[in-house]
């Protein structure tokens, strides 16, 4: 290795040496030219705020030159001949400002930094000023630096320009964030510092709101529209005055306020899904989707006819024709009366999309005796999604006078997805007499999914006097989700050998053997949150500082019902061949749906949050923030399960005292070091405890755990920051967390359950998980680059099962410990984005890279066959081009890599491939899951005025 080095190092001197003379004559060449070169430069920002300013217009009068100001509010004009100038600044908005200055004889250059004051506007007796828009990058940083924890902050501005059209996919640009996807690729939930996505919550202006997800606590974030948002702020170590139920950070969604100035933006566009290029978009007649089940529409005591089952939606309608999306946004604002104490803000946002997915994934038992995967099925299915994304926000705000603020926001989120799927099974054992042989099973699927969120909130804001203040929030929120008439059913079919080698496959037909047939489900929950804030400040000047003392505390009641009703039907007569028309086939109703299913239950929970903080200062640099908070939780639900069931009924209740402690040590005005140590916790889903279980989608049956405990953390950040300009900025942090009671979703064998495997929430005594993150953002004038990085090592042992042959040739197994990630975690993430923008030309382009590194997925029961999600590297474009003005078109490209989604069993294929060795062929891995969505394509125009 050392002779290779000295080899190619002797190759490079010599190469650099052999250019020396050319070097040598180039330079004394250009020599005159760059000692009488010259030029003008600096950095032109807003004089009160220091926010840099872009696109601001600098001229030389005298000459025609000028420049436009970059992405960091810098500027250059070269080439100047000695001489005195006027240099004109203008910016809309801005005071025009004109500078003397002078280019002194044989260059060396002038630098002029210039602070524009904003434009007053006199109106009648009322003087109103303008003032900068706190949206933007430079807000972004202002508010990381002065923060007394440890947050990120994305800017409209950043969103606006990102390939990204969702919350949950801007959030994957943050360091430490990756996303759990969805069934059409798109972004979800975010895991944060390899923290699933159950260890964090999300706010709406600060406030916590239900969730539509029919499982868990955590919103969805796929169902909030990127452009109804001022910033997101990621918080990563929580203060005393936020709810503790977070261990991972929490992604607060601060929603579009009202402007000082007038504000007009309209957004259309279009697009498609390159799938589709290729094969067919399936859709469904879901006018005949009923919302309620028949025994929903007339009592428990109904009983269902086949007439109550419209075979209509059940059908599969193709389209030859592209599906195209349709996207728009409107959001205007403005303040009102003579002395703009009225503000109003209302935002409009729809996207209707076309989606897919192609996929290949395998079911595995383990063999006895080596413990190793063993391939049963393999599975192809084709998905077409659609997709109506719709948010709307209204905030009004009122300015009593100067101490005294009331505010009032509504938003209304909505999320329906139409899918289609085809699903083709082949059983690689029953029926098979041979390769190519066996039986296949098709599943055919129609199903809606209907998310809706509601919030209402009423502010208030009061001074009184110098030293008191006071805050407050009234909150209702509901959040439904509807999955009403999945509708699917099976056939069969086998595949048999001819004499002469040749293969036929047999007719479809129905099988209506038990739990197979005809299904029609209706499944949903409606969850309601009354919740009430308040926090009482006091700043005191004590020893030549101001401190700050704050109590306050609040209290959430939520009241959640489900429901949980599924029937079968069977065909009439029984033998029937399925011919692509389910019209044509007749049936009757076999079970007559399922009133008394566990999963209809209504559960009641009440959370009280009290906490006292101070924030003071020590040895004038060293900021600190410490309190106390103490947390009640009180949940119980009643199902309308059988009395012999256990868990039908029950109750929970904990308390806890969570200590907080931040240190921010300010070096100078541009670096800080921070540390922060504070205890949080992570409730138990109201789904998980209900005692329910059932198999429904495509890899585990699934049961839930009336035991399960809520898990506990203590919480460690180290933060250095360093931000050289306006924008620009350098952070490295490192974490620690230790959580006790983790609660995981793992594949384990059930007693209770017939000793069947279920994929159920256990707690797993106690995990570790620490590591470290790096955040740079610097631009060059037109150029920037942003990026990130973060390692997580994650520590948790559970109890797995081995199976294997004994001394005696017996079958036999045992239980051993294997330490492992914790679920969801990604030991490498990374995020790059390469920045342009040309104000002369109106262009704006980034090309924004994520990489993912490989976790765990699914959790097995047994020793080393935990299902693990293959690392992924995705890559967005986005490009904005101004045409006149305020217009301007735009187009965004995702997935340009069609970065396939793949889990995968990392040991030998020795026993998965025996069957099919074509479907198996790597030896270090057994494939699980494999996942294609192609590129989407966005394009549209952008009009604004402010």
């Amino acid at each position: 290795m050392y002779h290779l080095y000295f080899c190619i190092n002797q190759n490079l001197m010599e190469i650099m040496n052999s250019f020396k003379p050319c070097i040598t004559l180039i330079f004394c060449l250009l020599s005159p030219v760059l000692l009488l070169a010259s030029d003008i430069r600096g950095m032109i920002s807003d004089k009160n705020s220091g926010e840099p300013l872009i696109g601001v217009v600098v001229q030389v009068e005298a000459l025609e030159k000028s420049a436009i100001s970059g992405l960091d509010g810098s500027y250059v004009i070269r080439d100047i001949a000695p001489g005195d100038y006027q240099l004109r600044v203008s910016y809309l908005g801005y005071q025009t400002k004109t500078i003397n200055f002078a280019m002194a004889q044989g260059g060396g250059g002038v630098n002029r930094d210039i602070g524009l004051e904003v434009e007053d506007k006199v109106l009648g007796e009322i003087v109103v000023t303008s003032r900068a828009i706190l949206n933007t990058e430079y807000s972004a940083r202002a508010s990381e630096r002065i923060a007394p924890n440890v947050i990120n902050v994305v800017s409209s501005q950043n969103i606006e320009l990102s390939p990204d059209v969702t919350v949950a996919n801007v959030i994957q640009r943050v360091s430490g964030i990756s996303l759990e996807r969805n069934h059409t690729g798109d972004g979800q939930f975010a895991i944060m510092r390899g923290m699933d996505k159950r260890y964090n919550y999300s706010l709406v202006n600060g406030v916590k709101i239900p969730s539509p997800d029919n499982n868990n606590r955590y919103l969805p974030l796929d169902i909030f529209p990127a452009d109804l948002l001022d910033r997101l702020e990621v918080t990563k170590s929580l203060t005393p005055d936020m709810e503790a139920d977070a261990i991972g950070g929490v992604v607060d969604m601060k929603l579009r306020d009202a402007p000082e100035d007038p504000m007009l933006n309209i957004n259309v566009g279009t697009g498609f899904n390159t799938m589709f290029f290729d094969r067919d978009f399936v859709s469904f007649d879901r006018s005949n989707v009923d919302r309620k089940s028949p025994k929903m529409r007339n009592g428990e005591d109904y009983r269902a006819t086949v007439e109550d089952f419209p075979l209509e939606s059940v059908q599969h309608e193709r389209e030859s024709s592209i599906p195209f999306y349709q996207v728009y946004g409107l959001s205007a604002g403005q303040r009102f009366g003579q002395r703009q104490r009225l503000g109003v803000v209302a935002a409009f946002s729809h996207q209707n999309t076309a989606r897919g997915s192609e996929s290949d994934f395998f079911h595995f038992s383990t063999d006895r005796e080596t413990n190793l995967p063993v391939l049963d099925n393999a599975l192809t299915a084709t998905r077409s999604t659609s997709q109506t994304r719709t948010g709307v926000h209204l905030k009004a705000d009122y300015r009593l006078n100067t101490d005294n603020t009331l505010s009032f926001y509504t938003s209304y989120m909505n999320l329906q997805e139409r899918e289609t799927r085809t699903m083709v099974d082949t059983a690689l054992q029953l029926a098979r007499s041979g390769p190519g042989t066996g039986r296949i099973e098709q599943w055919v699927r129609t199903r809606q999914r209907i998310s809706n969120i509601f919030t209402n909130n009423l502010q208030g804001e009061h001074k009184f006097g110098r030293n008191f203040g006071l805050d407050w929030s009234a909150v209702y929120s509901e959040a439904t989700y509807d999955d009403p008439d999945m509708a699917e059913f099976m056939t069969i079919s086998e595949r048999r050998k001819n004499e002469d080698g040749s293969f036929r496959q047999t007719d479809w037909v129905y099988d209506n053997t038990n739990h197979r047939g005809f299904f029609r489900r209706w499944l949903g929950n409606s969850d309601r949150d009354i919740a009430g804030y308040l926090n009482l400040e006091y700043r005191p000047e004590l020893f030549g500082q101001e401190v700050l003392f704050k109590v306050g505390g609040m209290y959430r009641n939520k009241e959640r019902e489900n429901y949980f009703d599924r029937y079968r039907l069977g065909t009439s007569p029984t033998f029937q061949v399925y011919e692509g028309n389910v019209l044509d086939n007749t049936f009757n109703v076999v079970i007559n749906g399922s009133p008394n299913n566990v999963l209809n239950y209504e559960l009641t929970e009440d959370v009280l949050g009290v906490y006292a903080m101070g924030r003071f200062r020590l040895f004038e640099r060293l900021q600190v923030l410490t309190g106390l908070r103490y947390e009640n939780t009180e949940m119980s639900w009643v199902s309308n399960a059988p009395p012999s069931v256990e868990g039908r009924i029950g109750s929970i209740e904990y308390d806890e005292l969570l200590p907080h402690l931040h240190l921010k040590f300010e070096l100078n005005e541009r670096q800080n070091i921070r540390a922060s140590y504070f205890e949080s916790m992570s409730r138990q889903g109201y789904f998980e405890v209900i005692p329910y279980n059932f198999y429904e989608e495509d890899q585990f049956r699934e049961a839930g755990n009336p035991n399960l405990r809520h898990a506990y953390a203590r919480n460690v950040d180290l933060r250095y920051e360093f931000f050289p300009g306006r924008l620009d900025q350098f952070m490295v942090g490192a974490f620690w967390k230790e959580i006790q009671n983790p609660i995981e979703t793992a594949v384990v064998r059930r007693e209770d359950l017939s000793n069947r495997l279920f994929l159920t929430p256990q707690n797993f005594g106690t995990a570790s998980n620490l590591g470290f993150e790096v955040d740079l953002v610097k631009y060059f004038n037109r150029f920037g680059v942003r990026g990130n990085y973060t390692f997580t090592n994650s520590e948790i042992t559970s109890s797995k099962i081995v199976q294997f042959r004994d001394e005696e040739g017996s079958l036999a197994s045992r239980i051993e410990d294997q330490t492992r990630p914790l679920q969801g975690q990604s030991r490498h993430l990374g995020n790059l984005s390469l920045l342009y923008k040309n104000q002369r030309t109106g262009t704006d382009a980034q090309l924004a890279m994520v990489y993912t590194g490989r976790r765990i997925a699914y959790i097995s029961a047994f020793k080393d066959n935990d299902q693990w999600q293959r690392a992924f590297t995705q890559l967005d474009f986005s490009l904005d081009q101004r045409i006149i003005p305020g217009l301007v078109a735009y187009i965004k490209v995702n997935n340009i890599l069609n970065t396939p989604f793949e889990l995968e069993i990392p040991a030998s294929n020795e026993k998965a491939a025996a069957a099919e060795p074509h479907l198996q062929p790597d030896e270090h891995r057994v494939l699980s899951r494999s996942d294609l969505f192609h590129r989407t394509v966005l394009v549209g125009v952008r009009y604004s005025i402010f």
